[in-house]
């Protein structure tokens, strides 16, 4: 039974994993408007009502990465040590971010990643999709970073830690992707912004 579930999980995976690299190439290829849902599905080897079982609208499909981050941010934030430091957390949830991707289990990789933020440019309806996302994300781990410092941080300025952190790594990422960096080139420019908000933390525990 517990064979059956891991190969079920893995399935389930791959086919989410078809779905958002089919949905990305071709919103980059004929345009976010200009693409059907039964469009991405035949793709990805599909049915229709497959994709729907996965994502509720084009726009989720895009960010088909989202729920698999948080969850993991959030299991960090509920290991942490004793002694652990916020900043020494914040970067434990980056590394194991990017052990994420370079494991290849990432629901959407680096290069997918990469065209996302072309659209994300070009694309309203996924602007205003990402930034919901952004926002509802910045309240939970700020929910949580602030539950496990409670000593330390309120809501307000654990809010203020998430923002600041994940903003600077976000903004030197779109940086370096929108003037053409590689790949390797860009994620070590959006660990130095992110280690540069950290240094300004250093006074909290």
């Amino acid at each position: 039974m517990t064979d059956d579930l891991g190969l079920r999980d893995r399935k389930k995976a791959l086919t989410r994993r078809a779905l958002a690299r089919a949905a990305l190439r071709l919103f980059t290829e004929k345009g976010f408007a200009d693409t059907t849902v039964a469009e991405i599905a035949a793709a990805a080897q599909v049915s229709t009502k497959t994709f729907f079982n996965y994502f509720a609208s084009k726009e989720d499909v895009a960010f088909a990465d989202f729920h698999q981050r948080m969850e993991l941010t959030l299991a960090v934030i509920a290991e942490r040590g004793d002694d652990e430091t916020v900043p020494q957390l914040l970067q434990r949830i980056c590394d194991r971010a990017l052990s994420l991707v370079a494991s290849h289990e990432s629901v959407i990789d680096l290069a997918d990643g990469r065209a996302r933020f072309g659209l994300i440019a070009r694309e309203p309806a996924l602007r205003a999709r990402a930034l919901e996302l952004m926002h509802s994300g910045q309240r939970r781990l700020a929910a949580a970073l602030a539950e496990a410092y409670p000593h330390v941080l309120t809501e307000v300025t654990a809010a203020a830690v998430i923002g600041g952190y994940i903003g600077a790594i976000q903004a030197a990422m779109m940086i370096c992707l929108e003037r053409g960096d590689g790949i390797e080139d860009a994620v070590r420019e959006a660990m130095n912004a992110g280690m540069t908000i950290m240094r300004g933390l250093h006074s909290l525990a």
